[in-house]
């Protein structure tokens, strides 16, 4: 639990600042409204998934599909990097 807090420390004050800085300034609040009901129904659907998968085939195969999500994301992202440095 103190890891999940740590995490949430260190990227939810960087998450809103992002968010504020990228929206105008006279569409700010409803750009945070919304960046805060994805997160939510994203975590929402994602703690479904998992509790599904937990029940259904055990804690280590809930643990191993969140790696792989986990993995398949890192990759797509450093497949999204290497275009956007191509493009600049």
């Amino acid at each position: 639990m103190a890891l999940y807090g740590l995490y949430m420390a260190l990227t939810e004050g960087v998450a809103k600042a992002l968010v504020g800085d990228c929206a105008p300034a006279e569409l700010r609040g409803r750009a945070m409204g919304l960046f805060h009901a994805v997160n939510g129904i994203a975590m929402l659907l994602a703690s479904l998934l998992v509790g599904i998968l937990w029940t259904s085939i055990g804690s280590q195969g809930a643990l191993v599909c969140g790696g792989s999500l986990a993995g398949i994301s890192l990759l797509m992202l450093l497949l999204w990097r290497k275009q956007v440095s191509h493009l600049e």
